[in-house]
């Protein structure tokens, strides 16, 4: 009803402010004003007194009653004054007061705000020129607007390198802690093909926390010779104040470089697990390339099919509701992925009604899905399925995987791709395809030694892969020659506390005369001997007498007798609760714990400067590419 008294208002004529849209007169039978002095209000149908039509009392009408309609109105010189009680005026001196000034540059809260732009830009990969956009500063100034942001060239060359600087000094103090370390690398290019090598490094801290940190993306213009590889590698950890004989271990992908590189440094050398793999199954697909070349053609064939017609899509979804199938989309694979063609073939398997209903029913369709391919693409999803997810298994950088490479190709080779009747002959080739392939590339001694080392280690494994007598005489000779190593390290620190002691002594003999020596303390008051210092001393000098390869070698037998813990468990933990009663063991564990299986490291590395190193940002200098990964990398 309300509605339909205020449409029968009569409008204001010959005027522009807005504010007579809401108002309007109460009219005779001829549609003329009765009284042109008392419009009513249309949202609550109050007469307001507006004499000679000024608006001053329609609008302090509106503020006090209707607010929102209010506040969508455009300011007005004429705008009526309301009372203000104390707490509103004071409120808006306070809000004039801030408006007008900015936080001083010297002020912890400029730097506070400044510091937490920086690391979103750091975290998020954005340019530097997001902070000059319209929309992030009236973003910053909505949330604080005493806040002045700076230029995108305040944080490119400031904010950005003091970041870095800061981040650099965390990382060289907890590298500082580590007692061994292992590396991972590789080679990239950027979008506009400009090459960059990266440079990872894992080690395990001392209270048995596994690390893992970027340390390099650098500009490597240079020919990627194993020579040239070698010298960048050398100077990377010189440094970072890394030491060759701390590190345990380097893992690569097998490119003969690198490979070679790390070998000439005289490092241990692990080919990428993932990579193995990778090579492994694409070797098997190209073994049986005429009829795996049909099965992945045709599943391009129907994905394009679909990708490219949405009419067919929502065919698909509606056939895909009609059959209880689930609601999910087609994958195309990627090229440099072989994992995305398993993952195109299952889904293939997944949706065949749905699709065989849809291209069944469309006379324009060109391929046809039939029961020979759906055999044909069981048996390629049979052989390619088992191993779709090992390498995720074996990617983990916060987790122990290098003891792991040994027990998962005795799992490949033993149950995962072991024969089953039940396989097809195309199934049974490929998977035997990839066992021999897999295990060709694990035949290097050096590096098959150092996997082992690292299984034995492993209490989800302890001797129960590895656990012949030569391992066991070379593991208990490294502990002998590490216990010696500390030892010397323990008599050269003791060695320097006495020569600064001695210094001290000398420095007091140098006392003025007749000054008395009030530094010397009392001798102590002379203990009782008792029966538990005496036997004390008498075990103390029967552990001395123990050789540290009899230390060792008893160390190693009740580690043997240890019981394995759950595949799922986390190996350090247990180091760390057993560490005081494997004192010789476990700095080993340190040392080899931390050994990669994969390189996927610094692939993500590459990951994450994809999406730095943009083509709108090609004009990045390599310093800044390299602040930036790192920062990405490490910032937590």
């Amino acid at each position: 009803m309300a509605n339909v008294v205020a449409e029968s208002l009569v409008s204001k004529k010959g005027v522009n402010s807005p504010i007579w849209k809401l108002f309007g007169f109460i009219g005779d039978e001829n549609g003329q004003p009765v009284d042109k002095d008392a419009p009513t209000c249309k949202l609550c149908m109050k007469s307001v007194a507006a004499r000679g039509g000024n608006t001053s009392n329609l609008r302090t009408h509106l503020i006090n009653n209707h607010p929102l309609h209010a506040s969508r109105l455009p300011a007005t010189g004429s705008r009526p004054r309301l009372p203000l009680t104390k707490t509103v005026m004071q409120t808006s001196i306070i809000g004039t007061f801030t408006r007008n000034s900015k936080y001083n540059k010297e002020s912890n809260r400029w730097k506070a705000c400044t510091s937490a732009v920086t690391r979103f830009l750091v975290a998020e990969m954005l340019s530097f020129r997001s902070v000059e956009k319209a929309a992030f500063r009236d973003l910053v100034g909505t949330f604080d607007p005493q806040y002045e942001l700076p230029s995108k060239n305040f944080f490119s060359k400031k904010a950005i390198p003091e970041l870095y600087n800061q981040v650099r000094r965390d990382v060289v103090s907890l590298l500082s802690q580590a007692e061994y370390y292992a590396l991972t690398t590789d080679v990239w290019s950027s979008v506009g093909m400009a090459p960059y090598m990266s440079l990872t490094v894992h080690f395990i801290t001392p209270d048995w926390k596994l690390q893992s940190k970027c340390l390099e993306t650098c500009f490597f213009p240079a020919d990627h010779t194993a020579s040239n590889i070698c010298a960048w590698l050398r100077e990377a950890i010189r440094e970072w104040g890394l030491e060759d004989s701390r590190i345990s271990g380097i893992t690569t992908d097998n490119a003969p470089n690198i490979m070679t590189a790390a070998k000439d440094l005289g490092w241990p050398w692990i080919n990428c697990f993932g990579h193995n793999l990778n090579l492994a199954v694409d070797a098997a697909i190209q073994a049986q390339k005429r009829r795996t070349d049909r099965v992945f053609g045709l599943c391009r064939s129907i994905t394009g099919a679909f990708s490219h017609s949405w009419q067919r899509k929502r065919a698909l979804n509606a056939a895909q509701a009609e059959l209880g199938v689930p609601q999910h989309s087609l994958i195309a694979d990627c090229v440099t992925g072989w994992g995305s063609k398993q993952e195109m073939v299952a889904r293939i398997i997944e949706q065949q009604r749905a699709i065989q209903q849809v291209l069944g029913e469309d006379r324009k369709a060109s391929v046809t899905l039939r029961w020979q391919d759906i055999d044909l693409l069981t048996a390629v999803n049979e052989a390619l399925k088992p191993v779709a997810e090992l390498t995720n298994v074996l990617s983990g950088e916060t987790c122990v995987t290098g003891s792991s490479v040994i027990p998962m190709l005795n799992l490949i080779r033993e149950d995962i791709m072991a024969p089953s009747d039940d396989d097809v002959a195309l199934t049974a080739e490929m998977k035997a395809t990839i066992v021999y392939k897999l295990d060709g590339k694990y035949t290097d001694e050096p590096m098959r030694l150092l996997l082992r080392k690292c299984t034995f280690l492993d209490p989800r494994y302890g001797g129960t892969f590895e656990a012949s007598e030569e391992l066991k005489r070379m593991i208990k000779g490294e502990m002998a020659a590490l216990q010696k190593e500390g030892q010397g390290a323990i008599r050269v620190k003791e060695d320097r506390r006495e020569r600064q002691t001695t210094i001290r002594v000398k420095e007091e003999d140098w006392r003025e005369p007749g000054r008395e020596d009030t530094s010397v303390e009392q001798p102590p008051a002379k203990k009782l001997r008792t029966l538990g210092s005496l036997l004390g001393k008498r075990a103390t000098a029967a552990a001395a007498a123990q050789s540290v390869e009899e230390q060792a070698k008893a160390e190693i037998f009740a580690y043997l007798k240890e019981p394995v813990i759950e595949g799922d468990a986390d190996p350090l933990q247990w180091w760390q609760l057993n560490e005081q009663r494997y004192p010789l063991l476990s700095p080993l564990a340190r040392k080899y714990l931390c050994t990669c299986a994969t390189s996927t490291a610094p692939e993500r590395l590459f990951s994450a400067a994809g999406k730095i190193v943009l083509s709108s940002r090609e004009q990045l200098k390599p310093d800044k590419v390299n602040m930036l990964v790192f920062l990405a990398r490490n910032v937590a």
